[in-house]
């Protein structure tokens, strides 16, 4: 017989840990699959054509069809909740419903534009502007509320809809820049960069502290130039 004192106590120690029992399940949020696509080199060729499918449709809409930029608007915005309504219930990843919310973004987004900048009279340049100022107030609503604004890895329904919000806000703002830059670059090649208003600025801005002085030297310049060349007077 051995004393009861040698004896191993069968009682489980109160630090000691449980063995862990690998079941295959996720273990937290991170180990569950993203709900929006990676960003690669892929992403941004599928977000280029997206872009410009969906600016032709606004197009088509507003303009083609002639039901106007409000009316139009108001149609590609109920689309583009309809879309995302379904993404947000989905609890995967699906490429197709993905990008159906970024075609519908790049719809409404278009329209929008041209009712702010056209119809309500703003102009591209005074639009841009509102429209940058609304996207900065998504992304410090976003950072503020929910902590950071990182994208690699979405799952929650709140993160997912300021991702699609700052989206829409964002294409809008490229729409609009994109116009801005169009019709300046036309207009300098069409009528001379002279004859741009940011050239007007520029020049009375840069000139202005000199054109007196210019003004005074200007008599004595001619007729420096009438005696040095007399063979020119006709």
């Amino acid at each position: 017989m051995f004393p009861m004192s040698s004896l191993p106590d069968p009682r489980p120690s109160p630090t000691s840990t449980p063995p862990r029992i690998e079941t295959g399940e996720p273990t937290g949020p991170m180990t569950e699959a993203s709900k929006v696509a990676t960003v690669t080199l892929l992403f941004w060729v599928m977000k280029i054509c997206a872009t410009t499918v969906g600016e032709t449709g606004g197009d088509l809409l507003s303009m083609t069809m002639q039901i106007g930029y409000a009316a139009s608007s108001l149609i590609l915005i109920a689309f583009f909740l309809v879309t995302l309504a379904i993404q947000l219930r989905a609890r995967a990843f699906h490429p197709f419903l993905y990008w159906a919310v970024i075609l519908s973004t790049s719809t409404a987004e278009t329209t929008i534009s041209d009712f702010m900048d056209r119809s309500l009279g703003l102009g591209y340049a005074t639009g841009a502007t509102i429209i940058a100022m609304v996207l900065i107030a998504v992304l410090a609503t976003w950072r503020f509320t929910q902590g950071s604004i990182a994208v690699d890895h979405i799952r929650n329904p709140k993160v997912e809809t300021f991702y699609w919000v700052a989206i829409l806000v964002s294409n809008t703002l490229g729409t609009a820049l994109g116009h801005f830059f169009g019709l300046a670059g036309q207009d300098l090649f069409q009528n001379g960069w002279h004859t741009h208003p940011s050239f007007s600025i520029l020049n009375t801005a840069v000139n202005a502290p000199s054109s007196s002085s210019f003004s005074r030297a200007r008599p004595v310049c001619s007729a420096s130039w009438a005696k040095a060349t007399p063979s020119l007077r006709l």
